[in-house]
């Protein structure tokens, strides 16, 4: 019998970068301008454009294999993490379309390589926040975009005209983005604020957007109705009925084991022999009583197994394949390498 499920996921990370957009990056930005001399070298802590896909992809991968998502630094620096925002992103920058901070681009990589592998929405705030400045655009609304970086503020790229016409370089228009709903105001198809939740009213429907309202989360012991009703860190027990609210614990700390979620850490599981928060098992060992592993790997048969890597077999139904490779034929196979457009003017 093979166990579909995973272990939670980190919090992610605003971009990824990868060792082929360093080498395409670094060719793009070799590349002489048109007059004037050439820009002052960055300070010593500071990240130039041309390094920032390598050094951003490394602090990736620090987090990603020691979180248990990869197995080791170097499977996963090998792996085509390549964003098609980010890579646009750099070329804009290039071109002076989006502006680009090295400084702000150190803080960014060393909130990320920092980052915890806890589950808390406070930890991916804490690095959208840090990495927020690394690449500005400056497009206002109306003004044509391929990617929300492009647009200034917190506006998104509305590409909706370009559905179904086979041009990735089809551009949309930079437009304002929803505001989360406040407590009290209505939800279901918008999200509301970090501190609230959406209470779903009514019975939902098949290809209908759900009704709701937006609530105050709740705290540890209070009772909740959803998952995600309670405060940061914390869950709600659904399991005896009216459902209550309680603190995940940190690795190596008591654990109540009777729960079906009761660690903090995206890598963890409360081990029932000792009520303490551990590492999920890796390949070769036990699965969980409930057919949980480490990320980078899957139960099958009660043992963790090593999930496929690049030309291993597959299938649609699992195992899945290690990382962001897709199964396809029965093989593991890496993600289209993303294009970037360029403007003709």
């Amino acid at each position: 019998m093979l166990s579909m499920n995973r272990a939670p996921a980190l919090p992610k990370a605003p971009f990824f970068g990868s060792a082929a957009l360093a080498l395409a990056f670094t060719t793009l930005v070799a590349t002489p301008s048109c007059g004037g001399d050439d820009p002052a070298p960055a300070g010593p802590a500071a990240i130039p454009l041309e390094a920032f896909a390598a050094e951003y992809t490394s602090a990736s991968c620090e987090l990603a294999a020691r979180c248990g998502q990869m197995p080791d630094l170097d499977t996963c620096l090998r792996l085509d993490h390549a964003s098609g925002e980010l890579l646009q992103l750099m070329a804009s920058a290039v071109f002076g379309d989006v502006t680009y901070d090295a400084d702000a681009a150190r803080a960014c990589v060393d909130a990320l390589r920092n980052q915890s592998c806890d589950t808390l929405l406070a930890a991916q705030r804490s690095v959208e926040s840090a990495c927020a400045g690394v690449l500005t655009g400056a497009a206002a609304v109306d003004e044509p975009c391929l990617v929300a970086g492009e647009c200034a503020g917190d506006s998104v790229c509305d590409r909706s005209g370009c559905e179904g016409n086979g041009d990735p370089c089809c551009l949309g228009k930079c437009a304002a983005a929803p505001a989360a709903v406040a407590i009290g105001g209505a939800c279901g198809e918008l999200p509301c604020v970090d501190e609230a939740y959406c209470e779903i009213t009514g019975e939902v429907e098949e290809g209908v957007p759900p009704v709701g309202t937006c609530e105050a989360r709740r705290d540890n012991g209070e009772n909740c109705s959803a998952s995600n009703a309670c405060k940061d860190g914390q869950r709600c027990d659904l399991s005896t009925g009216q459902g209550r609210c309680y603190i995940l614990s940190p690795e190596g700390e008591q654990c109540n084991a009777t729960l079906d979620v009761a660690c903090l850490a995206s890598d963890n599981w409360c081990d029932p022999a000792a009520n303490t928060c551990v590492k999920l098992p890796s390949p070769g060992q036990a699965c969980t009583p409930n057919g949980r592993c480490i990320g980078h790997a899957y139960c099958a048969e009660g043992t963790c197994l090593a999930r496929p890597k690049e030309t291993e077999a597959c299938t649609g139904n699992g195992p899945y394949c290690l990382g962001d490779l897709r199964c396809e034929m029965d093989i593991c196979i890496p993600p289209p390498t993303p294009r970037v457009c360029v403007s003709d003017s």
